[in-house]
């Protein structure tokens, strides 16, 4: 009976081995996912079945390194973004200082421009009216007329050309600002990870 019984009790001693190796190796996978899921990159299994097991094993490994190097990846160019933006705000900033002092300039010289060729003008207008012969007179107020449109004109197209830098300017900015602090957040969250 016991020669018997002998080779059902190693049966069953090799079958409880086997399961029980099967179990280590399937805790150990199950270690790795739950570090993984924690935000640790840098653990690994050693498993060294030559099943299916194993399998599984080089894939998840090659997984957690194939993850370490997208997040390395990632970091590098969040804090290339982010040094970019940080400059971009100040330099816009800066323009957008400076043009506000030059649009202040150019409008005090484009108003006394266009105040002294308007005096200018009218005295031309004047002195035509007085002074040309009729038959001419018409066609040199016409020309005066020309002229203080286009100053006019011209006055008011610089006004609007600066106007509109400034505003382009100052979006400029808010939108270095806004990615300054997105890069910031980013470098935030990849830091929550461990990698290598």
């Amino acid at each position: 009976m016991v020669t018997r019984l002998l080779p059902l009790i190693l049966l069953i001693i090799l079958i409880s081995k086997f399961f029980n190796r099967v179990a280590i190796h399937i805790q150990k996978l199950i270690n790795q996912v739950s570090a993984l899921e924690g935000g640790d990159l840098t653990v690994k299994n050693d498993i060294d079945d030559q099943g299916e097991l194993r399998k599984l094993s080089v894939s998840m490994n090659r997984m957690t390194d194939r993850l370490n190097y997208l997040l390395k990846k990632a970091s590098g160019y969040t804090s290339q973004a982010e040094r970019m933006s940080v400059m971009l705000e100040k330099e816009t900033k800066e323009t957008a200082r400076r043009m506000s002092e030059l649009t202040v300039e150019s409008a005090m010289m484009a108003r006394h421009e266009s105040e002294e060729v308007t005096h200018m003008l009218k005295d031309a207008e004047r002195f035509v009216r007085i002074y040309a012969p009729p038959k001419d007179a018409d066609k040199y107020l016409e020309k005066i007329s020309l002229m203080r449109h286009h100053v006019q004109s011209k006055s008011e197209a610089a006004t609007e050309i600066t106007i509109t830098i400034s505003d382009l300017l100052h979006s400029l900015h808010s939108q270095a600002e806004s990615l300054a602090e997105t890069s910031q957040e980013m470098t935030e969250l990849i830091d929550t990870f461990k990698t290598k």
